[in-house]
């Protein structure tokens, strides 16, 4: 099994984001980058990531808070999923060579999975969405050799998501269905979810539609 791509001491960590955001940066930069397919909006939300996760963890160098070290674990899952889906979406794009994924720290079998996932309502306790989840075309609910489950993203909006970026809560499953409460949306509004499969690498199979799996009640 493939360790996963992303340090998990923070300080290596933070050195290892750091340098990613640096080296995407230069890439992407003057006239003609080397990375055409990856936009600057994609290389500017790393850096958006990077420095949020730094407001958190710096401060933790130093006796802190129980509440400043709940922040910074916060943080660093939000830069991690920001990382797998940069990862995910343009690293093994076509001009991003060998060499460049090196360089980041993200080798060969890092490749994200090649399955994709479709979702679906399943049946559920009242106050819930119970969400099921599969292999396109399978009639197994099991996850794809070298896959270690599913990750969901959701959010309550009052109105469809312009895109996948809008799904704000994240969690791992390892089995189908997933429960996720309707009181979280704290109203009326319409539950929006997609999914991917999660290799055992960590890296992000790609995204399933998303699917409008309710309302919360008032």
């Amino acid at each position: 099994m493939p360790a996963d791509f992303i340090p998990r001491p923070d300080a290596e960590f933070d050195r290892w984001f750091h340098g990613i955001c640096l080296y995407a940066e230069a890439k992407t930069s003057g006239g003609e980058p080397e990375w055409p397919e990856v936009p600057p909006s994609a290389v500017a939300a790393l850096f958006a990531a990077y420095g949020e996760w730094w407001a958190r963890y710096e401060p933790t160098w130093h006796p802190h808070a129980p509440e400043e070290a709940r922040a910074k674990g916060a943080a660093r899952e939000r830069a991690e999923r920001a990382m797998r889906l940069f990862a995910r979406v343009y690293a093994f794009a076509d001009s991003v060579t060998g060499e460049d994924r090196a360089a980041m720290g993200i080798r060969a079998e890092h490749a994200p999975p090649a399955d994709r996932i479709e979702i679906s309502l399943a049946p559920s306790a009242p106050g819930e969405a119970a969400i099921g989840f599969r292999a396109e075309g399978s009639e197994s609910c099991a996850a794809p050799p070298g896959c270690v489950g599913a990750v969901l993203a959701w959010a309550f909006l009052d109105r469809p998501p312009k895109g996948h970026g809008e799904l704000a809560s994240h969690a791992s499953a390892a089995a189908a269905p997933f429960a996720i409460s309707l009181e979280e949306g704290g109203g009326a509004k319409a539950l929006y979810v997609a999914a991917a499969w999660q290799g055992e690498s960590g890296m992000l199979g790609p995204l399933s539609a998303m699917l409008c799996a309710g309302a919360a009640k008032g």
